[in-house]
């Protein structure tokens, strides 16, 4: 503030006399106020680049204290070393320099875009201190690098082909449409922006309200992803994955739905034809075990009647092994009977 204060003096000093009584000290407050406190950023940097002074606005700026900002290096804020020894060098060869970019580093680490202007005071060819003013463009340098990725992502989406990508407003009306859009739905871009996305389904859906069922739950849930048939140019149907999603502005209200269409007819195609083989394959599989089965009953029924044959044929076996053990039997009897009665001799 001293050092402020003595510059504004030596400028007042300048008024002539016969004004210096009547408003000097006046003048000398509000030009003291005007540097400390108005809304564009300013500092002073001696000869070795250290920061001298700063104002409220410049504090601020860069989120420090004076007594954290004033007497450290300027380079010690500048996040490119490069910059700020250029910026230096050519203040010291008497440039004064106009809007040049340079990135500072807050004390809380982020970064903010700056233009610095500057020249130097000299006295008797000794440099004092430079006046330098900062302007603040990191809002503006977003948007132009925002406007910057528009366009390539523009271009990008004009030349895919192999998805439909298009926007649409609020209420579902197409606002854009690419290349992969006109190649999959058959329609050029005066047949169909500003028509209403609902044309792209099938009677029975529009009938049903799945268009805006689809709006109403991206808008209320930010995204919403559906398959389904869809109706091209001409009439001809396409099974599609679509996802559309809900695009807020800065105050979070709706105000664009983008949506990502892929025709995914050959592989429902290939689903349908790998359904219809594993229905064929389980029907051979069917028919062939009805087939084993009946094989296997009258293997099951031979094998009984032959249980039955050999059941037989046991009991037969005992019948006859039965008998001729009476046989047997009977024949020692009669053996016996014809020992005990045989003749004596005269």
């Amino acid at each position: 503030m001293r050092l402020l204060s003595s510059r504004v003096n030596s400028l007042v000093r300048q008024i002539p006399a016969r004004y210096a009584d009547a408003g000097g000290q006046q003048l000398q407050r509000e030009l003291i106020d005007f540097f400390e406190n108005a809304p564009i950023a300013f500092h002073w940097v001696d000869e070795d680049g250290r920061i001298i002074w700063a104002n409220r606005a410049e504090l601020e700026l860069l989120g420090y204290t004076s007594e954290e900002f004033i007497g450290r290096p300027a380079a010690e804020f500048h996040a490119d070393a490069d910059v700020i020894a250029d910026i230096l060098r050519r203040l010291s060869r008497h440039e004064t320099l106009n809007n040049c970019e340079a990135r500072l580093r807050r004390k809380d680490g982020s970064i903010r875009y700056v233009l610095i202007s500057s020249n130097v005071l000299w006295e008797n060819r000794k440099f004092v201190h430079t006046r330098c003013v900062t302007r603040d463009i990191t809002e503006r340098k977003a948007a132009e690098e925002g406007q910057r990725l528009d366009k390539h992502l523009r271009l990008l989406v004009q030349g895919v082909r192999d998805y439909a990508i298009f926007m649409l407003d609020v209420d579902g009306h197409v606002m854009t449409w690419n290349t992969g859009a006109r190649l999959l739905k058959g329609y050029a871009d005066d047949e169909i922006l500003g028509t209403h996305f609902s044309r792209f389904y099938t009677g029975e859906d529009r009938l049903a309200g799945k268009p805006e069922r689809l709006l109403t739950l991206a808008r209320e849930q930010g995204r919403v992803e559906d398959e389904g048939w869809r109706v091209r140019k001409g009439g001809t149907r396409f099974w599609a994955n679509v996802v559309l999603t809900a695009l807020p502005d800065e105050s979070g209200q709706v105000r664009q739905f983008a949506k990502i269409t892929r025709d995914l007819t050959e592989h429902k195609q290939a689903q349908e034809t790998l359904r219809r083989a594993h229905q064929d394959l389980e029907a051979r599989v069917a028919e062939r075990t009805q087939e084993l089965s009946a094989v296997l009953k009258e293997k099951e029924q031979v094998l009984a009647d032959l249980r039955e044959k050999i059941q037989e044929l046991e009991k037969f076996e005992e019948v006859v092994v039965g008998r001729e053990l009476k046989m047997i039997a009977l024949e020692k009897e009669l053996e016996s009977l014809r020992r005990g009665v045989t003749p004596q001799e005269p």
